[in-house]
């Protein structure tokens, strides 16, 4: 089941039209010449001659001017909600209630949601409340002290008291529409940043209990490259939720955790730094419980206002090595990542047609880690075991075939093993946990020991 509910400023149809101009580009290899023939042409098909100036780009500068980079061009803020094939605008106000509908939806009535959308019982708000029965898990029983994995970057880090859910992104159209919803009142909930792949408030319903807390990263600013703003949206919806900086820390119940900085994950990996606040901001986090402690370090990696390897060594010297690391290890060429389709737009075209040089004769940095970065960051983290996550879903209890959400990469099970021996040429000891969705990790003080399957062992 598909649920959509989104803030208008993140700007769908923008990046559609940002991801097909991006592969034209490419394929005319940012020749002005070529790009010339069908840019304005699309510019203009768009409606968007106000938003960007070809003629400067194709002149070296900016498709998309340095003052529109820093907010979506959009006539009025509101909300959209997209639900089995129907979508209608909403205002901040409605969009707090089918959030709390959706929140009842999945604990056992669904008609409710189905039939505030449609405006009345109806033999289609119940075929369409018994389709999202059949997709929902809920979670009823008590888990053990651990980390849990869920679909591509959603983890529950449990202590003997508290459970914190990192990065829900249920019902997104990311995902199968057949993608089962686990259902689990949290104590919190953690973001990490704000790309669609891991912000999505939908998926925050199926673990808001009565007292959840809601912790996200602080954007200064919406800009090209952090498309949404988490405190915002949580306004409109009427959650509480905190805002932590870097360097900050939160407890949740038993459960501490503190922001570190996110490096990578940009346009450009090394030189000048984009002029602030255009920036993916977002947070990495150190998660410590009674029993374990974790790094949290999702798509990071390097850029020119930072490296993940500093970050960790300072980690290191202050609360010592952590238990445990986990990060995607893909890597995605900056700023050409098809995944992330604006990243180029804030670069001027005479730094583009460079990048390009160097991508094309497989010189191009990556703006995550990749395996050989993090050798080298859990080897200054002095972490000696290490589990991969963020690469997608191909079912519960099945492992990642590839990690490219079917772009035709390696499988997590060649990228672990190009890891390990990344981090033993370094002479660093690293255990490479292999496990899949639904499966339990557990710490005994010495090493970590995965059970399969133990999300769902308490699962009605």
């Amino acid at each position: 089941m598909i649920i959509d509910l989104t803030h208008l400023t993140t700007g769908e149809a923008v990046t559609s039209h940002n991801r097909r101009r991006l592969d034209r580009c490419l394929a005319d290899e940012l020749d002005p010449r070529r790009i010339s023939r069908w840019l304005e042409a699309s510019v203009a098909e768009a409606g968007q001659q106000a938003l960007l100036t070809p003629g400067d780009f194709l002149r070296g500068g900016f498709l998309l001017p340095r003052e529109h980079q820093l907010h979506e061009y959009l006539p009025e803020p509101a909300w959209s909600l997209n639900l089995a094939g129907h979508g209608g605008r909403l205002t901040s106000e409605n969009a707090a209630i089918v959030l709390q509908v959706l929140a009842n939806g999945v604990r056992g009535a669904e008609e409710e949601l189905f039939d505030l959308f449609a405006g009345g019982s109806t033999p289609r708000t119940h075929a369409l409340a018994a389709d999202l029965g059949r997709t929902v898990l809920r979670s009823k029983g008590v888990l053990l002290p651990g980390i849990y994995r869920w679909i591509h970057a959603t983890l529950l880090v449990v202590s003997a008291t508290t459970v914190v859910v990192l990065d829900p992104i249920a019902f997104s159209h990311l995902l199968p529409e057949d993608a089962p919803v686990l259902v689990h009142d949290a104590d919190g909930v953690v973001i990490t940043h704000t790309h669609r792949d891991h912000w999505h408030p939908p998926g925050l319903a199926p673990f808001l209990g009565d007292q959840t807390a809601l912790i996200v990263p602080r954007v200064p600013r919406l800009n090209i490259l952090s498309r949404a703003c988490p405190a915002e949206e949580l306004q409109q919806l009427r959650i509480p939720h905190l805002v932590l900086d870097w360097g900050e820390t939160a407890v949740v119940g038993d459960i501490e955790l503190e922001a570190l900085p996110f490096f990578g994950e940009q346009p450009v990996v090394e030189g000048a730094p984009l002029w602030f606040p255009v920036r993916n901001w977002g947070n990495c986090y150190r998660v410590t419980t009674p029993e374990f402690s974790v790094l949290i370090l999702v798509d990071s990696g390097k850029d020119p206002a930072g490296d993940m390897v500093d970050v960790l060594e300072e980690d290191r010297r202050r609360n010592g090595p952590a238990d445990l690391a986990l990060a995607c290890m893909r890597e995605f060429p900056a700023p050409f990542f098809g995944g992330l389709p604006s990243e180029w737009l804030s670069l001027p075209l005479s730094v583009l047609q460079k990048r390009f040089e160097e991508y094309a004769r497989g010189a191009g940095g990556s703006s995550t880690a990749g395996v050989s970065g993090l050798a080298r960051a859990c080897a200054a983290a002095g972490v000696r075991s290490f589990a991969p996550y963020a690469h997608g879903y191909e079912g519960v209890a099945r492992a990642i075939t590839d990690i490219g959400w079917g772009d035709g990469e390696q499988s997590e099970q060649s990228r672990c093993r190009t890891l390990f021996e990344g981090a033993r040429a370094l002479g660093h000891d690293l255990r490479l946990l292999e496990w899949n969705v639904g499966d339990g990790l557990y710490f005994d003080g010495e090493g970590w020991a995965r059970e399969p399957l133990a999300l769902l062992h308490t699962v009605a």
